[in-house]
């Protein structure tokens, strides 16, 4: 996996910070032409904030816990962090959140702004999405999730639908409710997660530069090298490189059967297995 020699990883410790850290800083799965940077998410400094949040998490715990206690949905874990960072962050002022469009209560929902967002004394609408994707073939509409439908052209094509909720009468309502400029406003996606395919090469809108892992048919091994050791990636953990203690660990892959994500870690100075490469597979009967 091409974060695994990222000098961050070694150094964060928190597992929610280093969630967190995956969506500042690792790279879009694909390309929307409209990506917010990594330096402008960031800020000059953002580094020391994740380093000192890492030291003293309380704050984000206990912002996480009251956003959505019993929730265990990835995209809903992801929108919290995100929210933390934009309403937490030294450059950073979080407007809405969620923001939903209709005309009056019982009226259908039209659509839903993830953020709107003060960044560097800039105004954006963000649009978050985080997605693991797996094919032999890494072309748009073959790249999918669990769920066969769930393919990366039709995320893509969606996110286009979601950035425009910026331009309507509803959401020009709202920002003056809010006395905010709408004209001031500019639409970006932060899009992150990982592909799982076997060619090197990739065609657009899908990132050369993104994480990716090793894609696995049904009843494929998975080729083990020598000092590594396993453990089967949760839904919840998907964001960042795990880091777990010698007990959350497997000698072999064997013992994690058919599960959809692992993880193949190696041993470092501090003791903990840090994930250095992973795997999917589809479910068998989405096969």
């Amino acid at each position: 996996m091409n974060f695994a020699l990222d000098a961050l990883w070694w150094e964060l410790k928190t597992p929610q910070v280093r969630d967190l850290a995956s969506l500042l800083t690792a790279p879009p799965l694909w390309h929307s032409g409209v990506e917010l940077s990594h330096r402008t998410l960031i800020g000059e400094q953002g580094f020391r904030y994740l380093l000192s949040l890492d030291e003293r998490p309380e704050s984000l715990l206990t912002y996480l816990q009251d956003a959505r206690p019993q929730s265990h949905r990835l995209g809903i874990y992801a929108e919290h962090l995100l929210a933390f960072w934009l309403s937490h962050a030294p450059h950073c002022q979080l407007l809405g959140q969620n923001i939903v469009l209709q005309e009056h209560a019982k009226s259908p929902t039209l659509g839903a702004l993830d953020y709107v967002a003060r960044i560097n004394d800039r105004l954006y609408h963000l649009e978050l999405t985080c997605k693991y994707y797996a094919h032999a073939q890494p072309l748009p509409q073959q790249l999918r999730g669990i769920q066969a439908h769930d393919t990366l052209q039709s995320k893509a094509d969606k996110l286009v639908q979601q950035l425009a909720w910026s331009r309507h009468d509803l959401f020009a309502r709202w920002c003056e409710m809010q006395g905010i400029d709408i004209t001031n406003i500019k639409a970006v996606t932060v899009i992150r997660g990982m592909g799982f395919w076997r060619d090197a090469a990739v065609p657009m809108p899908i990132n050369s530069y993104a994480w990716r892992g090793v894609y696995l048919e049904k009843n494929e091994v998975w080729q083990h090298l020598e000092g590594t050791r396993y453990a089967q990636v949760m839904s919840r953990q998907l964001l960042s490189p795990l880091r777990v203690p010698l007990e959350a660990t497997f000698e072999s892959v064997a013992p994690l059967g058919e599960a959809v994500w692992c993880a193949q870690l190696q041993q470092r100075p501090d003791g903990f297995w840090h994930e250095i490469s992973r795997s999917m597979r589809l479910p068998c009967n989405e096969c």
